[in-house]
């Protein structure tokens, strides 16, 4: 994030690049460099002060998360010795032939991530 030092040396066009990319909208006149540059210095501590007040993305008891996470990961069960094979092969970019075989080989490797990343978030809680 660029300090507001930064942001005063950009032009008016390049605020708003900055902006668009961020996603971030003026705070007042949309043709006057400082509406944009009040917005791109404020969201990073707007951004916190939600998280800390609850709003948005926000840090539930440690406790629920991980009987949820856990939750999750038993629901997802555990891969068998030919699904661990068919994983290590999708991992090296192979691809089974048939299109509705291909299908299941993503739709497996994909619950394969998505319990790995639960398994890890288990472990970091």
């Amino acid at each position: 994030m660029m300090s507001r030092e930064d942001l005063e040396n950009k032009t008016l066009t390049e605020l708003k690049r900055i902006a668009a990319f961020y996603g971030v909208a003026p705070i007042g006149d949309i043709g006057n460099k400082e509406s944009w540059i009040k917005a791109l210095v404020s969201f990073p501590g707007a951004a916190i002060d939600q998280l800390r007040d609850g709003n948005g993305l926000r840090f539930p008891e440690p406790y629920r998360i991980h009987d949820l996470l856990s939750q999750a990961s038993d629901l997802l069960g555990s891969p068998t010795d030919s699904q661990i094979a068919l994983i290590r092969a999708t991992v090296r970019g192979e691809k089974m032939r048939d299109n509705i075989d291909q299908y299941y080989q993503e739709r497996l490797f994909t619950l394969w991530l998505a319990k790995k990343l639960i398994q890890d978030a288990v472990r970091l809680l």
